[in-house]
């Protein structure tokens, strides 16, 4: 469905929206954190799992369209493990134990 943007400011149309061109490479970061760092049949998994699957896409690739395709996968990564760490795990030792 098209976007209506009549009722949106001039200046709003210059902006860079726009997805990464390696959607692919970061989407199997983000599940690869996700394996790594969230316990098969947690609550935690399931909540990553359930954050990444949406019809939007991958927010790491609408949010940084531009960024290195290395260190944006490096990003996710990191985003990601603090993420599903809330508490669950005391260092990225003990998380690399539970995968």
């Amino acid at each position: 469905m098209p976007t209506d943007t009549t009722k949106v400011a001039n200046y709003f149309s210059y902006l860079p929206v726009r997805i990464h061109k390696e959607v692919d490479a970061i989407e199997r970061a983000t599940f690869e954190a996700i394996k790594f760092c969230a316990p098969k049949g947690s609550k935690e998994r399931k909540q990553a799992l359930y954050r990444h699957s949406n019809l939007f896409g991958n927010p790491y690739a609408l949010c940084h369209p531009e960024c290195d395709i290395e260190k944006l996968k490096f990003f996710v990564k990191v985003v990601e493990m603090i993420w599903i760490d809330d508490g669950m795990f005391s260092s990225p030792q003990q998380c690399r134990q539970e995968a």
